[in-house]
């Protein structure tokens, strides 16, 4: 009786350690995929913006690469500088896409940014302590715009699961400016 009793206790624990191995599987086939913003925007507290650890910064040379490397599309308003000629282009993988104007130097003079935000508004946590801001309504859009007080340095908004930002904090603008480029940036 012994033999066979523990020939039952062999089985079962045979059979737990199966089961548990299963839920092992399991847990970690489901937790590969969080994080990613094609999951549903599961949230990460050890990354940039809380999203997928995987993603990564990349320097793109084209708007297409650079909305591939995202995984969406950016539309964004034609802008024209004497000092801010060079377009640059990059993204957070499967996250951020954004596109910089910058002087002979490399110093920025204009950014957009558009995020698969999974419901957060602002892009960019505000650092800097601003003369003034506001929030107005843009073509349907409610728009927090930050300003020195001679213009307009950073503006943000929501719209869908995206939210999207201008960045001219080197080189304020005039608020009619910045509401043409809301209105523009998709």
């Amino acid at each position: 009786m012994s033999e066979e009793k523990n020939k039952k206790q062999e089985f079962w624990s045979a059979v737990l350690l199966f089961v548990v191995a299963g839920a092992a599987v399991i847990f970690l086939t489901v937790r590969s995929g969080a994080g990613k913003a094609q999951s549903g925007c599961k949230a990460s507290e050890t990354s940039p913006f809380g999203q997928a650890s995987q993603s990564v910064w990349v320097e793109l040379p084209n708007a297409h690469q650079a909305s591939t490397a995202a995984g969406f599309e950016m539309e964004y308003p034609a802008w024209q500088s004497d000092v801010y000629k060079t377009e640059k282009f990059r993204a957070y993988t499967d996250q951020v896409i954004e596109v910089w104007y910058v002087d002979d130097q490399g110093n920025e003079g204009m950014r957009f940014s558009k995020t698969h935000s999974c419901g957060a508004k602002d892009i960019y946590k505000i650092n800097v302590k601003y003369r003034s801001m506001n929030i107005v309504d843009i073509a349907g859009r409610e728009v927090s715009l930050y300003g020195d007080g001679n213009g307009i340095l950073f503006a943000t908004f929501e719209e869908g699961e995206y939210s999207y930002a201008i960045q001219c904090i080197s080189n304020p603008q005039d608020s009619s400016v910045i509401e043409e480029m809301t209105k523009a940036l998709k």
